[in-house]
């Protein structure tokens, strides 16, 4: 389970990093550019202000000389033609501002989006400092918003659920034109698609303006997949929705049993539906990307003993399972967690943190060490800059429709400036985080003598060639997700049941208000875990599923207003606890509401309970004694 949520937030961290990270033409000397937009949705007469921020080594500097340049574009077209100069002007040193006013123009255009551009260049001479964006890719792109009509599809607030052949579940669908629901009867247009997109219609019932449920039957079928349940009603004219469900036939675990250096022993456990251990199970896995298979069969525990190597951090694995005609798909990870090793032949620098959350208004330290061809950095300089982008818990669904909510690009700077290394190559970054909810992006500009670069073209009015940190998007240590939100021990959200006995159902209650809208989420897993577990960078967990959406419990409401679901621990996890982590993303706020609760197994005697019978066994023993005496 703490794998399972890691998983989640730690992939989907990584793509907010990939989707909202522009990059720039010339970072190779000291000029950093820094476009900041306020996060929100921008409609027809909204002003958008564009401000540009220009530093040099860490500080922030005008770029106002005589050859110097500062220009900000905008297009209605990704194609970057016809487009329009955006006025900015000084409003203090190395600030530079100015607005544009969206049209109803903007709101007609083909994709209704509008893509700004900058270009600054600052030094004069033949080799000036530059810095530009001229790639559509790299161009900060905002989607106007405009009246339309939306379907929003879910199960109770799920997007995504696990379910088997034969389980009954129900859709909420919701059509709205801009904030208001839309029709007064049962929804045409809904389908359940199966993974080779075959159609089975799917019939509604009406609840309320705008709000159907659908109540229908998961498939019979030998063969695990993603099904799609779609829904298109006449009344949305062309909008459209989705949700999605992990049909599993049979279960399977990851379980590590060693490791040595960067070598796995672990087996690949698998039960059928009903949590019991399967016997002569065909597993068939590989790497992502490779072709050699692993290959082994069930014992009568339901355990194959298996073995990588090259093992450095974690390595995915995908493949199936064969078992008496049914055929489930397997994804997930082997576990080994090393420490990281610097570049052979480069600059590089590491991070020596291990939890990616921070909460909000936090004052914090991130500590790192500085490496060029292995070897320690001592006394460098390092220039830094920490920014923020808006972002809402909703996004860690992995769903970029939620990208339609917020502008790619910084909100503001944290923290800019420069520090020089110990003569170990260590050295920390201090801030206050920001109020709000974000993504943190931290880039490093390391200034090294350019002399010893006699290929590099790149601009050099300082003299100096400057290596940037990160190289790739998605490295540890440089981006960070940042939260006023609860993901432990929510008022609002209480969790109740879970108690298990393994090969059993065992059902858990969760309690919280939500509207039709907001996004829930009901995972588990063995052991006990935290937020900080669950993001921590050393994760290396024993259990792991690897049925795709397999940890995750799908919720029905109850009459009392509760919402429950049912899991079942498979026989072969010897666990005397599970945890239960739930809750709901505020469709409002994107915040998120989450509640953690360890529960053991069922048929347990309470402890409260065993020493008040120890207690009562010891007075009668004490009574006894006296009486005897006497």
């Amino acid at each position: 389970m703490k794998g399972a949520h890691a998983l989640i937030v730690g992939m989907c961290l990584m793509f907010l990093v990939a989707v909202f990270s522009p990059l720039t033409i010339g970072e190779n000397d000291s000029l950093h550019v820094v476009m900041i937009i306020d996060d929100r949705k921008y409609s027809a007469g909204d002003l958008i202000t564009v401000e540009l921020r220009v530093y040099d080594g860490g500080t922030l500097v005008n770029a106002d000389g005589v050859n110097d340049t500062v220009q900000v574009t905008m297009t209605r077209n990704w194609e970057h033609n016809n487009h329009i100069t955006v006025t900015m002007t000084n409003q203090g040193v190395g600030i530079y501002r100015g607005s544009y006013t969206v049209g109803s123009y903007d709101v007609d255009s083909d994709d209704h989006h509008l893509y700004f551009y900058y270009h600054v260049e600052r030094g004069g001479g033949s080799n000036p400092d530059n810095e530009w964006v001229e790639h559509y890719h790299q161009s900060v792109h905002i989607d106007v918003d405009e009246v339309a009509f939306s379907v929003n599809v879910n199960f109770e607030g799920q997007n995504m659920i696990s379910a088997r052949p034969g389980d009954t579940v129900t859709a909420t669908i919701l059509a709205k034109f801009g904030t208001s629901p839309v029709g007064d009867g049962p929804f045409n247009g809904v389908v359940l698609r199966d993974p080779d997109d075959h159609e089975q219609n799917i019939s509604t019932t009406f609840v309320s303006t705008g709000l159907c449920r659908a109540t229908f039957t998961i498939p019979q079928t030998m063969s695990s997949g993603l099904y799609r349940l779609y829904a298109q009603p006449s009344i949305a004219q062309g909008a459209h929705g989705s949700a999605w469900i992990n049909v599993n036939v049979l279960d399977v675990w990851y379980h590590k049993l060693s490791s040595f250096g960067e070598s796995v022993s672990f087996e690949v456990c698998v039960a059928d539906s009903a949590g019991q251990p399967v016997n002569g199970a065909t597993i068939v896995v590989h790497r992502q990307w490779q072709q050699v298979m692993h290959t082994g069969t069930t014992n009568a525990t339901g355990k194959a003993l298996m073995s990588l190597t090259d093992v450095n951090g974690r390595v995915l694995m995908q493949g199936y399972v064969l078992y008496e005609g049914y055929n489930q798909t397997v994804e997930g990870f082997v576990y080994n967690p090393q420490p990281e090793e610097p570049h052979h032949h480069a600059m590089d620098i590491i991070w020596r943190g291990n939890s990616y959350m921070m909460e909000a208004g936090d004052s914090v330290t991130i500590p790192y060490t500085a490496f060029l061809d292995q070897e320690m950095m001592g006394s460098q300089v390092i220039h830094y800059y920490v920014t923020a982008q808006g972002t809402d818990f909703g996004l860690m669904t992995g769903d970029s429709d939620f990208l339609e909510d917020h502008v790619e690009t910084p909100t503001q700077v944290v923290a800019a400036g420069t520090v020089t290394t110990s003569p170990v190559g260590e050295f920390s970054l201090s801030f206050t985080t920001p109020s709000t909810q974000s993504l943190l992006s931290v880039v490093f500009e390391v200034p090294q003598d350019r002399a010893e670069f006699p290929g590099a073209s790149d601009w050099d009015a300082d003299g100096n060639y400057y290596e940037i940190w990160p190289e790739h998007e998605g490295t540890d240590g440089s981006y960070f997700y940042v939260t006023p939100g609860n993901m432990v021990d929510d008022d609002e959200v209480t969790i109740k049941g879970g108690s298990f006995r393994p090969g059993e159902e065992a059902t858990v209650t969760v309690s919280m208000a939500v509207s039709d809208e907001d996004w829930t989420g009901i995972i588990w897993g063995p052991g006990e875990f935290t937020a900080d577990d669950m993001m921590s960078n050393d994760y290396d967990p024993a259990w792991a599923s690897w049925t795709p959406g397999g940890t995750i419990v799908y919720i029905d409401e109850t009459e009392a207003g509760e919402f429950e679901g049912n899991f079942i621990v498979p026989a072969f996890i010897d666990t005397d606890s599970v945890s239960i982590s739930g809750g709901y993303t505020d469709v409002d706020t994107g915040l998120p509401h989450y509640s953690v609760r360890t529960a053991g197994r069922a048929g347990g005697i309470d402890m409260m309970l065993l020493l008040g019978i120890v207690a009562i066994v010891v007075i009668v023993v004490v009574v006894v004694v006296v009486v005897k005496t006497r």
